[in-house]
């Protein structure tokens, strides 16, 4: 349906609000969180047969105005629209939220027969609300299509089956990424530090295989001490053989999403030379030169694997299988 005039003018006046700079940093976020939602989208997709916990993914990408800070919450409603405070984002193309025709900026109203306004009522910090949003939408999908009703109308959305993570922005500052089971985060800094899509999906891979393998639940039924000394002596030779594991499996997620696992091993090098610690490394992460080494040894490995295979098969290496050995 094409705008009348009116609401034609009342948007640019919206649009109007916010400064250039702030319209190009808040598209900028917007860019960023689709096309890391779609790189992690393709590798959670292509890897299923490597998960034990699975999801139906949809492919929406929903914010709420809570969690732009106070000073940019009016140039996020000038940029953005925000029809309610609830509203969606973006979609990624070619999935299910992108073939149901939601659109981008329009308000949700409701979930799967729930008022989205009142999810996750009584809770602290701006992400309470969205959180319990996706939860909402996660388990109604594992049951089948969902009415997702937005001012632009109601849609029946439907899920692609995939690996469980939520992938992730933060803006903490620093070149990293992490994961804790549920969630790849990846911060802003990084994703400028990537320079093509193979080389972020080699980050989002590696915090994706620690998902996989059930790291963060494994680590902890180890007795792992995460405080200012854990990154020395037994806690820390743990988290490495963690980072090693996922290191290994990375190169395989990418291979499956059709990534060059290549990139990976150009990748880490460059931000080992850019950002690691050399001798001031702590025990939990191989350094530089050791971490490129290992890698080039587990993509051979991959590429002998991937001969023996059907075409189109997914490599599975025999360490990725659940279930899991304990870590000692």
């Amino acid at each position: 349906m094409r705008s009348s005039p009116v609401l034609a003018a009342f948007l640019f006046m919206l649009t109007a609000a916010a400064s250039p700079e702030q319209k190009a940093d808040l598209e900028a976020i917007r860019d960023g969180d689709v096309r890391v939602a779609s790189v992690g989208e393709k590798l959670a997709i292509a890897n299923l047969p490597l998960c034990a916990r699975t999801e139906n993914r949809p492919g929406l990408l929903l914010h709420d105005i809570r969690q732009y800070s106070g000073d940019l919450q009016d140039a996020a409603r000038a940029v953005f629209g925000f029809p309610r405070e609830v509203s969606v984002e973006g979609v990624v193309p070619g999935s299910p939220a992108d073939h149901a025709g939601i659109v981008p900026n329009s308000g949700v109203v409701a979930v799967a027969g729930v008022a989205v306004d009142g999810l996750g009522a009584g809770g602290k910090g701006d992400f309470v609300r969205m959180s319990a949003i996706l939860d909402r939408l996660e388990t109604a999908l594992a049951a089948g299509p969902v009415a997702v009703e937005t001012t632009a109308g109601t849609f029946s959305l439907t899920g692609t089956p995939g690996c469980v993570s939520r992938f992730q922005i933060v803006f903490d500052g620093a070149v990293n990424a992490g994961a804790d089971g549920q969630y790849v985060q990846i911060d802003g800094r990084m994703v400028d530090f990537v320079r093509s899509d193979g080389e972020l999906a080699a980050v989002l891979a590696h915090e994706l295989a620690h998902n996989i393998l059930d790291h963060r639940r494994r680590l902890n039924a180890a007795g792992v001490d995460r405080g200012v000394f854990g990154g020395l002596g037994k806690s820390g030779a743990l988290i490495r053989v963690t980072e090693i594991e996922a290191d290994r499996l990375s190169l395989y997620l990418m291979a499956n999403a059709g990534f060059a696992p290549e990139d990976a091993i150009g990748f880490w090098d460059r931000m080992g030379a850019k950002h690691g610690y050399g001798i001031f490394s702590d025990n939990t992460h191989l350094r530089r030169k050791p971490r490129v080494e290992m890698l080039k040894q587990e993509l051979a490995a991959l590429q002998a694997r991937r001969g023996k295979a059907a075409p189109g098969a997914v490599l599975i290496p025999d360490f990725a299988r659940p279930p899991f050995a304990a870590l000692r």
